[in-house]
């Protein structure tokens, strides 16, 4: 798909190419893993090239405005005054995400890291099942995966059979794990901190959450900004974490420099101090 995205689009070609132009072998394998994955979703949908590039340009028509008024008041389009202009079709937005995998350089980095993961994940919960791409990536390296949206793409559903789907929050009860994904997840919800209290809560001992924070990103539907490092790791390690790594994924400032940055974080579940009389 990429292949045939790029002979439409000279930018998106050049973009992809710089993506690769110091890889890897096992970067080049990853790209060619979520280029049949991108194939494999369109099919599914019915996407022909022209519709999935079209909806790509008219995300980033909408998040380059964004990207404007914040350069200007420091504001996320959910704090506008007045009505939220209306979000996109489903489809279209995880179209968009799924392209942007391949074309700007920090998405593929956090698909990278995920996928360089090098702990047995054991039992997963996936919170947001947006396009299904970490499903993709992680089949047969979880021993089992439940995912967790509130909103779920039956079509990406049928797909992943293998996986369980639970149309519902995460919360703290919903079961043990040894890993919780929460992948460009925490900027969306309001109280990010008690979700992370909620994972916590979920994990085997010493299991992990592993997740990406958001730095000036005015997204649509980003309502979180997580404008400090360090207040975001002391949070986590109040709440029982220890930061076992950690890696900063600078955006492209393209024409526009707002600082805009994701983190890739694996926290690690804090062993329990065991107190003794003396």
């Amino acid at each position: 798909m990429i292949e045939a995205i790029g002979r439409q689009d000279r930018r998106l070609r050049i973009s992809h190419a710089e993506i690769l132009k110091h890889a890897s072998a096992a970067d080049r394998s990853l790209a060619e893993r979520i280029d049949r994955y991108i194939d494999i979703f369109c099919r599914l949908h019915g996407l022909s090239e022209q519709t999935f590039l079209r909806e790509y340009h008219g995300f980033i028509a909408r998040y380059t405005d964004d990207m404007k008024r914040f350069k200007e008041t420091g504001r996320y389009p959910l704090e506008y005054d007045g009505a939220p202009a209306p979000a996109p079709d489903r489809v279209a937005y995880d179209a968009a995400l799924l392209l942007s995998v391949l074309v700007s350089g920090h998405r593929f980095q956090i698909f990278k890291a995920l996928d360089e993961l090098e702990f047995s994940l054991g039992r997963t919960a996936i919170i947001g099942a947006g396009p299904g791409l970490e499903l993709h990536l992680l089949s047969g390296r979880a021993r089992e995966i439940d995912v967790y949206d509130l909103t779920i793409d039956e079509v990406m559903a049928r797909h992943h059979a293998g996986a369980r789907f639970h149309r519902k929050a995460f919360e703290r009860d919903t079961g043990h794990f040894d890993t919780v994904l929460a992948i460009e997840l925490l900027e969306h919800v309001p109280e990010p901190y008690r979700l992370l209290e909620d994972c916590h809560a979920a994990l085997e001992p010493e299991g992990r959450v592993v997740a990406t924070t958001a730095t000036n990103i005015p997204q649509f539907d980003h309502v979180f900004n997580f404008t400090s490092d360090d207040a975001f790791e002391d949070r986590a390690r109040r709440i029982g974490f220890d930061i076992e790594y950690k890696q900063s994924l600078v955006h492209a400032a393209t024409f526009l420099d707002i600082g805009a940055r994701n983190t890739f974080y694996v926290l690690r579940k804090a062993p329990r101090v065991s107190r003794t009389n003396g």
